[in-house]
């Protein structure tokens, strides 16, 4: 049997059980809250893991590339301002830190 660690780039339940804004979430924190798991996750040597979800906006916790203008008939968590594509990029970069194709560190890099 194989284990496989699940990362999560936050969590809202506001757009599924329609919660005002702010009340039910793990703040994404940039990307920080991500990074902290790869990190974790490359301390402990282990070099796979699970991404909930890629497309789970519902849920806030999608990394498919979003907007920061999402609908104003629900409460969804945005990027923070971010680029569209930050949190895949960053599940790349934390991938490679998994690989041992760059050095482990527990602070996050910063995108070119």
């Amino acid at each position: 049997m194989l284990y496989l660690p699940v990362f999560y780039p936050g969590f809202s339940w506001g757009n599924l059980k329609r919660l005002a804004p702010g009340q039910s979430n793990i703040p994404r924190e940039g990307g920080a809250f991500f990074w902290r798991q790869f990190h974790a996750a490359a301390e402990l040597g282990l070099e796979q893991s699970y991404i909930a979800m890629f497309d789970e906006a519902d849920k806030g916790t999608a990394i498919f590339k979003g907007s920061n203008s999402p609908p104003t008939q629900a409460h969804f968590v945005t990027y923070e301002g971010l680029p569209p594509d930050h949190y895949l990029w960053l599940e790349g970069e934390g991938t490679k830190m998994l690989l041992h194709q760059r050095e482990a560190s527990a602070t996050m890099p910063e995108r070119r």
